[in-house]
């Protein structure tokens, strides 16, 4: 190509080069900064001849994605609260925590109470009373009672436990009594108060003792201070040891009250709503025993209820009988506690101990098949010490395994007779009362085949002789013993059947 055309097309590729980078440039500038922000500076000015490069476009920003946090990094859930466990190394008996739940529930004071109580079922489970209160405390009050309901107005002397007795024959009702009145504190119970109280949950109807109408109320010249510090009670002589019988008096003092109610119970077990007795004289002692007590007055603070353990005179003895006991040396401890027994017959841990150690030695005594002494032991138990419901529940299966001992004998004797009816009726007898015997269904299986041998030939000899009636009852005693016999089955059958034709040809 001669060099004149080549000058030509290099100047036209530069032309059309800056024109393409002049509209570019045009199309991809900045839009107008706003007008308060300063002014962009001015682009350096292009170079005559030079080709314009566009500028390269900023990326466009990506969002960031959210982390998974790793398995370690979750934070758990809280844990559930644990339910409430009782104590391993709690000192204190079930009664004295049931006293003072009872006294807090007095007074209102549900999470004392609660505690308390909770204490004293760890220690006696089987406190129906406790269960009964803390239930009280847990459940609403319609779960106590009917829909109906009866007003009462509060008499002088009464309580919620009284009004509960009396109208549900249950005064250990008096804290739902209290809750369903909107009562705060039981113990703050006011004369003329009226009250609602809601028939029984059975239905029944609420039967309240009428009363005579209050007097109208004199007009006090002063405001009376209400009455809320509880009376003082105390025991004279003190809790401790005595030789002999000692005669316990409870004095109760009040600086309102010139008489305060004393209550107490005697006894080393739970007495019960029926077992707090209203102190009116003296009380003799003459057993060891535990005493406990409180005092009411007038406007219904309650003592805190004591407990007073009184040793008396046979104490030390049963110490010893305790340490025979421990050593296994049952039988020792049963001769001591027949002598202490005999020169205090009312000594009631006496008695006590005497079941305890009655029925350990029966045991003993049953796990070397010793069965007739054990009941002897058993028996002396129920005799000397009015017995229980623990040597009763012994005494029933030492006498039940006696009566296996004796049929399994007699069907022993059966078998070395012959008299496999015997034996078999006896066996049977054993399996019912104890079914695991380990000899006797070994037994019974050898008899009863030797029972259905000797039933079918004795079948087959009064076939022979003619003599159908008894071959076929034979044949039915075969077929009690083995139902599916099928030889049974086809003896049985010819003898009804000759026994029929014999019965049509003399008709």
């Amino acid at each position: 190509m001669p060099n004149g055309q080549h000058a030509f097309l290099i100047g036209l590729l530069v032309w059309a080069l800056g024109c393409a980078g002049s509209t570019l440039s045009e199309k991809t500038a900045a839009p107008p900064a706003p007008a308060s922000s300063p002014a962009a500076p001015a682009a350096p000015a292009e170079q005559p001849g030079a080709a314009a490069v566009p500028p390269s476009p900023e990326p466009l920003p990506q969002p960031r994605p959210t982390p998974i946090p790793a398995a370690s990094e979750v934070p758990p859930l809280p844990p559930k609260p644990a339910e409430p466990a009782c104590p391993d190394d709690d000192p204190v008996d079930g009664r004295t925590h049931y006293m003072a739940g009872l006294d807090a529930l007095q007074v209102g004071d549900e999470k004392r109470a609660w505690d308390a109580l909770f204490l004293c079922l760890c220690k006696t489970p089987d406190n129906s009373i406790a269960q009964r209160l803390l239930r009280q405390i847990e459940s609403p009050p319609a779960e106590f009672f009917g829909d109906q309901y009866t007003e009462y107005q509060v008499q002088p002397g009464d309580t919620l436990s009284k009004i509960a007795k009396q109208a549900y024959g249950d005064p250990f009702l008096f804290y739902a009594l209290a809750r369903y009145n909107g009562i705060d504190n039981p113990s703050q119970l006011r004369t003329e108060q009226t009250l609602r109280v809601p028939s029984p949950r059975d239905g029944g109807k609420v039967e309240l003792p009428a009363v005579e109408p209050a007097p109208a109320p004199q007009r006090a010249t002063a405001p009376a201070s209400e009455d809320r510090t509880p009376p003082e009670v105390a025991a004279d002589p003190p809790a401790g040891r005595y030789p002999g019988k000692v005669l316990v008096t409870l004095r109760a003092s009040d600086a309102v009250d010139p008489a305060p109610a004393v209550h107490y119970s005697l006894g080393e077990e739970d007495p019960g709503a029926g077992g707090i007795i209203r102190y009116t004289v003296p009380i003799a002692v003459d057993v060891s025993t535990t005493l406990r007590f409180y005092a009411e007055d007038r406007s219904g603070n309650r003592s805190a209820a004591y407990t007073a353990r009184y040793e008396v005179g046979s104490r030390e003895k049963l110490r010893d009988v305790e340490a025979l006991r421990d050593r296994g040396e049952l039988a020792a401890a049963l001769a001591a506690l027949d002598s202490l027994l005999a020169t205090d017959p009312n000594a009631a841990a006496a008695r006590r101990l005497y079941q305890e150690v009655s029925v350990a030695h029966a045991d003993a005594l049953v796990r070397r098949d010793e069965l007739r002494p054990a009941r002897e032991v058993l028996q002396r138990a129920a005799t000397v010490a009015g017995g229980s419901a623990q040597v009763s529940q012994r005494l029933a299966a030492v006498e039940q395994r006696i009566g296996i001992e004796q049929l399994f004998a007699d069907a022993t004797r059966a078998i070395d007779a012959t008299d496999y009816e015997a034996a078999y009726t006896a066996l049977n007898q054993v399996l019912k009362l104890d079914r695991d015997h380990p000899v006797a269904r070994e037994k019974l299986v050898v008899v009863r085949s030797a029972l259905i041998d000797r039933t079918s030939k004795e079948a087959m000899g009064a076939y022979r002789r003619q003599d159908l009636a008894e071959s076929i009852r034979l044949w039915d005693r075969v077929l009690e013993l083995d139902p599916a016999d099928e030889t049974a089955q086809l003896r049985r059958a010819e003898a009804v059947h000759l026994q029929q034709q014999f019965q049509q040809k003399f008709q």
